[in-house]
């Protein structure tokens, strides 16, 4: 992808931008040094059932709760952190 395709919004800032998005990621950031609830309903406002979220955790089975669907795709067992990669999607409301 082009440089001029990528937008960076910084949250403090406030200006993060309110459309629908088909694909989120965050690796070694959300969650994993940003506690996911800041995030909650800013992602739960631009997502669809169709949006996915990818990223880091080291509590994997906690987003069972907040997801319809919930995947391990990678899993980091012998970092200090013990993180797992998950792709989620859907909403529970």
């Amino acid at each position: 992808m082009k440089e001029s395709q990528f937008e960076i919004f910084d949250y403090d800032k406030d200006n993060l931008p309110i459309k629908n998005f088909d694909l989120i990621i965050s690796l070694f950031s959300l969650d994993y040094h940003y506690n996911f609830n800041i995030y909650h309903e800013y992602f739960k406002k631009i997502s669809n059932n169709n949006t996915f979220i990818i990223f880091d955790t080291i509590r994997a089975n906690y987003f069972e709760k907040i997801f319809k669907h919930v995947s391990v795709i990678q899993s980091d067992e012998k970092t200090t952190h013990k993180s797992k990669r998950i792709i989620c999607n859907g909403f529970i409301s």
